[in-house]
């Protein structure tokens, strides 16, 4: 059974690459990223086709399903009236609608897109979904990292959520043209909206501003983070400055021309981001869970040994001590 899963695995691996390949525009360019998308910025140590393979994964995997197509399902499981040819006749025709039954949803239904950055070692993976399917990508990307503590928990590794080849994984709300003004308008519409959402539950929020350029000097560090900051107090006065245990972190990450805006959450906990980084914590903090226990354990059992030889000796001697006082005063 064993061989035969690992044999399944395998075909659906090569599909998953068909369909990829499939997706790729032929005969062009791709399309570049431009300002107006949301998805994944992925960093990544080269291989950036397979990096792209697995952050198209992790979508196919965390993203919510479609209330629609759930219906659908429901009410032709629920009608009885049909013979079964036709009921098959019409799962397949579903299946191939959904994507061929190769586990990705057809682009209608969940348009993820590969856009070339310019920028070695950076994907980003865009997704166009209405908000009422996906209202925050930072809620995709906390299913991720914690599937990935739970698969280090296991010792699983990374390969429980298809992170192999993936380094940093970010989730980006927005993007715009690489200039000050740009920037602090686009970052006032996203935040203005974060906040009537509520998605924060700290009694007394805080916030800090990472700020990162590639291949672009046209942007000073400071100016971007007193923009984002005079945003941030306008919309809601009552958040504060923590550098350390922030309960968003601002991340402004600028591509060449192009700029993500991401909200990051669980920062500390999810290693900056870092999905190789928190697979590596948890296995090593499991690891030493278990030593720990194991340890307190091996300590115990000595302990008691020691304490049974212990007062085995001492109830030894105070017997032949007992025998020889007896002996000595018996006529």
């Amino acid at each position: 059974s064993g061989r035969q899963l690992d044999k399944r695995k395998r075909k659906a691996a090569y599909r998953r690459q068909a369909a990829l390949a499939a997706k790729r525009p032929r005969g062009g360019r791709q399309q570049l990223l431009t300002a107006g998308w949301r998805g994944l910025l992925v960093t990544c140590n080269k291989r950036e086709r397979e990096c792209v393979g697995e952050a198209l994964d992790l979508l196919d995997t965390f993203l919510p399903d479609d209330p629609a197509e759930d219906n659908e399902g429901a009410e032709e499981d629920a009608d009885d009236g049909d013979n079964a040819e036709d009921d098959i006749q019409r799962c397949l025709e579903r299946e191939r609608a959904r994507g061929g039954g190769l586990g990705l949803r057809a682009a209608a239904a969940q348009p993820c897109e590969h856009l070339p950055t310019k920028v070695p070692n950076c994907v980003f993976v865009g997704v166009s979904l209405p908000d009422s399917r996906l209202p925050w990508l930072f809620d995709v990307t906390d299913a991720v990292f914690e599937a990935a503590v739970a698969a280090a928990a296991r010792g699983d590794g990374s390969r429980g959520v298809g992170g192999r080849h993936i380094l940093r994984l970010l989730p980006v709300e927005a993007t715009c043209a690489s200039g000050l003004q740009d920037i602090g308008e686009a970052f006032e519409s996203l935040w203005t909206a974060f906040v009537a959402a509520d998605r924060v539950t700290a009694a007394k929020p805080t916030f800090t501003v990472h700020f990162k350029a590639r291949n672009f000097d046209k942007l000073e560090r400071q100016d971007v983070i007193n923009r984002v900051f005079t945003a941030v107090k306008s919309v809601s006065p009552d958040w504060s400055v923590d550098h350390d245990r922030a309960s968003v972190v601002i991340d402004v990450n600028v591509l060449q021309r192009v700029t993500c805006l991401s909200l990051l959450r669980n920062f500390r906990r999810y290693r900056k981001y870092n999905l190789s980084e928190v697979v590596a914590h948890s296995a090593g903090t499991e690891a030493a869970t278990t030593d720990a226990a194991e340890s307190g354990k091996t300590d115990a059992a000595e302990a008691g040994k020691t304490d049974a030889a212990e007062a085995g000796k001492t109830d030894a001697a105070e017997a032949g001590k007992t025998d020889a006082a007896e002996s000595g005063t018996t006529p």
